[in-house]
């Protein structure tokens, strides 16, 4: 099957435009997390707000008649629910009570280099000296952000492991999702991953917290919560999904990167806080990483097919 060049060259710029798109449900993710952390213990947050994502897609999907949990979709799953889910938002959340969130969102940056090394060894993809002088581009755009900000902080070495740990759990993640999952209906794929994430969860957070002995958390909190939930978790997951289908790995882990460009705007345009000329010039290296990665590669993928 050919597709016409026009088509393609759209379909490259929704694939970046969608990129964007969840840069801002994931963004402002750290931040939240950091706030409902100061009040609620981190497993049972975890556990709440994949819960709570979960719930209006089964809603969705079954009121479509959508059959989500077909055995050969399980395993999956599983593997989804795991390395893009419980695994990686759990060592995150514990890393809030030990490093910023800034230092996180920088760490987390990482991905694309691991989703680089993964493709390569699994052939997911090819390697195109293209698509790495996109990646340093937008690693170097990171950096220029983050140098200033983390002179002089005093991390915790369990915390940044943490993190790091958790971006191989995405790379993994991306890579697997990009060559295992195809043909899905709509929704099927971010309602099961969510579910199984949830139920991977809930024994321990269980075992470990009685979670109606806790008291209401603030208004503050209970808002950062529901918006982790329902906004960075649901709609972002639809999003992550879509781009599963149609973008490649490294397109998609690019995201990453973007995700404490948003939380240094969000504080500026929202908060007031102070930004330099730094922060623009890293976030336009970032763009510029994206768009040396996205229109060749993905046009001739494509064409070709």
């Amino acid at each position: 099957m050919t597709i016409p060049y026009n088509y393609a060259k759209v379909l490259a710029v929704v694939v970046n435009i969608l990129i964007l798109l969840l840069a801002c449900c994931w963004g402002p993710s750290f931040v939240l997390m950091k706030i409902g952390v100061q009040e609620v213990p981190p497993l049972l947050l975890l556990t709440v707000r994949l819960g709570l994502a979960a719930l209006p897609l089964l809603i969705i999907c079954k009121i479509n008649k959508r059959k989500v949990f077909a055995l050969n979709r399980l395993p999956h799953f599983l593997v989804m629910g795991l390395f893009s889910g419980a695994l990686p938002f759990f060592l995150i959340i514990q890393s809030q009570l030990l490093i910023s969130s800034s230092t996180a969102a920088v760490i987390n940056g990482s991905v694309p280099i691991f989703v680089l090394v993964a493709s390569a060894l699994i052939s997911l993809e090819r390697v195109t000296f293209q698509k790495v002088v996109g990646i340093m581009l937008g690693l170097v755009g990171l950096l220029v952000i983050f140098i200033p900000r983390l002179a002089g902080e005093v991390g915790s070495l369990q915390g940044i492991l943490m993190v790091l740990i958790s971006s191989i759990c995405y790379a993994i993640g991306i890579v697997y999702g990009r060559k295992m999952i195809k043909g899905w209906e709509p929704l099927v794929g971010p309602t099961g991953q969510l579910t199984v994430a949830t139920i991977l969860l809930l024994p321990l957070c269980l075992f470990q917290h009685s979670p109606f002995l806790f008291e209401m958390p603030s208004m503050q909190a209970s808002l950062s919560i529901l918006t982790l939930s329902l906004w960075s978790t649901t709609v972002g997951f639809i999003i992550f999904f879509k781009l599963l289908e149609i973008a490649d790995a490294l397109r998609i882990s690019f995201v990453s990167l973007f995700l404490p460009v948003i939380g240094i705007l969000l504080g500026t345009w929202v908060l007031g806080e102070e930004s330099g000329f730094d922060v623009y010039l890293g976030a336009a290296l970032i763009c510029l990483g994206l768009v040396a990665t996205s229109p060749l590669p993905l046009k001739r993928r494509l064409i070709e097919s």
